[in-house]
């Protein structure tokens, strides 16, 4: 059971619970010497994207909506944005920022101060399967996010957070 960015695309598909995992948005990944300090500055530049990602569909339509004209370039998987990055293939790649932060670093980049696009991430199933899991889910995301220390809190911290600090 994956948690996944609800869009209506996938709920006439997909069952979500009702509670939200987590608020996620996009940001921009570049190389250290990168010059992109504004969405402004990736005009005229060639970007990657993850194909069918909602982060790069969400960066579409931001970039559409400041005029920037760019060039997009769709790679499988993010690992492979950032390795174009890294090698020079676009000027720019676009994930979470959630991914981002965990595995840039692997490739030598960093992120931008362009974010946008915040979304939320939730559980989900085959439309018409897992009611019972989903239900589940939904009374224990509740209840943890109403408890400080709770498990949930430790594992946001842990994936968003400093990572491996223990929160209790």
């Amino acid at each position: 059971m994956p948690s996944v960015g609800f869009s209506s695309a996938r709920a006439e598909f997909m069952a979500f619970t009702n509670e939200s995992v987590v608020e996620l948005w996009g940001q921009v990944f570049v190389r250290p010497d990168g010059k992109s300090k504004n969405i402004n500055d990736l005009e005229g530049s060639r970007v990657g994207v993850m194909r069918r990602d909602i982060t790069g569909g969400n960066f579409k339509i931001t970039a559409e909506k400041f005029g920037v004209r760019c060039e997009v370039i769709e790679f499988s998987t993010h690992a492979e944005v950032f390795a174009a990055v890294r090698e020079g293939e676009v000027d720019a790649g676009i994930a979470p920022q959630h991914i981002g932060l965990r595995r840039a670093g692997e490739y030598s980049l960093v992120g931008s101060s362009i974010m946008f696009s915040p979304f939320s991430i939730f559980f989900a199933s085959k439309k018409g399967t897992q009611h019972d899991l989903l239900d589940n889910i939904d009374t224990h995301l509740s209840r943890w996010k109403k408890d400080p220390h709770s498990f949930y809190y430790d594992r946001l911290n842990y994936w968003l957070g400093s990572q491996g600090h223990q929160t209790k």
